[in-house]
């Protein structure tokens, strides 16, 4: 085991980022750690493909997977400090706009939005735009950069269960980037720790 507090040590997180491309492995169950660990679907997915992707002899399995597990399950200020200092990580795929149902729009914003025929009433305090979003262009770009609602100048950072958190999604390669950094981070600090025993 890690034996160590690594929310503490990724708050000192400064490494340049790298991009990388996730594969498609068989579904398999991760063992040990994650076998008692109740995690939904994504998660579990997200872990399979940093273990695959992950290439270090630095640390055993074991450490490895748990190492993986709190960089996925753990979300606090410094994941939200280090997607928005490092906006290059995203890939312009597009998923997000055909994809990350609702897409909010504050009431303010919904003046600024051409065709508002696409914009639906989502509460008394937000609109929302269907997806696949009227607003994206063949080539994945945004039709409306400019004036895109906050919540797409601000993915993948939303809101649950009332705090700002980054988001996890299996198909998001912001997202998967950002962790394949933060896991290999984590790595390296855990193995100093192991050699410094």
């Amino acid at each position: 085991m890690v034996g160590e507090d690594l929310s503490v040590i990724w708050g000192g997180f400064c490494a340049a980022p790298t991009k990388t491309h996730k594969k498609l492995y068989p579904k398999k169950l991760l063992n040990n750690l994650f076998d008692n660990i109740i995690c939904c679907d994504d998660d579990y997915q997200l872990m399979e493909w940093l273990f695959e992707d992950v290439n270090t002899n630095m640390l055993t399995d074991e450490e490895l997977r748990e190492v993986i597990f709190i960089c996925v399950m753990g979300n606090d200020g410094n994941d939200i400090k280090f997607v928005q200092n490092h906006p290059e990580l995203c890939e312009m795929c597009g998923w997000c706009c055909k994809n990350c149902n609702p897409i909010l729009v504050r009431p303010h914003e919904v003046p600024q939005l051409p065709n508002t025929n696409a914009i639906s009433l989502y509460n008394n305090d937000l609109f929302t735009i269907n997806v696949p979003c009227i607003y994206q262009k063949r080539d994945n770009k945004c039709g409306i950069y400019e004036n895109r609602p906050e919540s797409c100048k601000t993915f993948p950072i939303g809101v649950k269960n009332g705090s700002l958190n980054v988001q996890r999604d299996v198909n998001c390669m912001f997202i998967y980037n950002f962790l394949i950094n933060k896991v290999y981070f984590m790595v390296n600090k855990v193995y100093n720790i192991n050699n410094k025993k």
